[in-house]
């Protein structure tokens, strides 16, 4: 039975110990064993005695037990020792970076969101354009098949850039400009699907996320606080809020705000 060995990274595989380390050296069988262990400087006892080279009781000569060793076990000064520490670690760092530790939002987030975030849901301008969408009666299909375009596009598209300019675009900047706590802010119809954004975002609908979910709660509208993360871009620790778009009694959308935690609580 064959024993698979797990693949090692490459920067920590100088520390170990392979079985190719300490095998003994291979006979040919051309050549007789006694000679071919006196020519590497190797005192062979009881050669004639007919034992096989299985038993064959051999001594490693001084000098060729120090040239053996030293090919296979290479000098390890301090400084290759702290190079080798030093790899691992980042190692280990570069695992961990992408795994987040979440804490729930602060009370004051919470307070945040019911005394001004939820009123914002309310806004003309932000219900009229959400309105104006879902008059479009845009498809599933249509809708993944943008998501799809969207994630493929480098850069800002024009079509991106319509969201961002438009009247609603525009009225989300000067929210933002309002709350400097905001890192960005973004729209989404009764589907999940843009309507309007300040920055651009990974995907065009968001529909499969609990910010949307949550918030839009098949219409019957709630507001929604996500966890707490730290965020490598913005260096700072944030949480997304969103609230439903009323018309009404009714949710018709939902738009979410990202909060930067550090600069709201200074």
């Amino acid at each position: 039975m064959t024993t698979e060995v797990p693949a090692v990274p490459e920067a920590c595989r100088a520390v170990l110990v392979t079985p190719s380390m300490i095998e003994g050296t291979r006979v040919p069988k051309a050549v007789p064993l006694s000679t071919r262990l006196q020519k590497r400087g190797i005192t062979v006892e009881n050669a004639e005695s007919g034992l096989t080279h299985h038993s064959l009781l051999y001594n490693l000569s001084s000098s060729q037990q120090d040239k053996r060793q030293s090919q296979h076990n290479p000098p390890r000064t301090e400084a290759m020792m702290k190079t080798k520490i030093l790899a691992c670690a980042l190692l280990v760092l570069t695992l961990t970076a992408g795994m987040a530790f979440a804490d729930p939002p602060p009370q004051t987030v919470y307070n945040l969101s019911k005394e001004t975030l939820e009123a914002i849901g309310s806004d003309p301008v932000v219900v009229e354009a959400v309105k104006a969408q879902n008059a479009k009666r845009m498809t599933m299909d249509d809708i993944h098949a943008m998501d799809e375009k969207w994630k493929k596009t480098q850069g800002i598209a024009d079509y991106m850039l319509a969201l961002m300019r438009s009247e609603l675009g525009k009225h989300l900047l000067e929210l933002q400009d309002s709350m400097n706590y905001c890192t960005n802010i973004f729209v989404m119809d009764n589907q999940g699907a843009l309507v309007g954004m300040i920055e651009k975002l990974p995907n065009y609908w968001i529909g499969d996320r609990d910010l949307f979910k949550a918030s839009f709660s098949q219409g019957a509208g709630a507001v929604f606080l996500g966890d707490v993360d730290y965020d490598d871009w913005i260096l700072a620790y944030k949480c997304p809020v969103s609230v439903p778009v009323v018309d009404g009694e009714k949710a018709i959308g939902v738009i979410t705000f990202i909060i930067n935690i550090d600069e709201f609580e200074m």
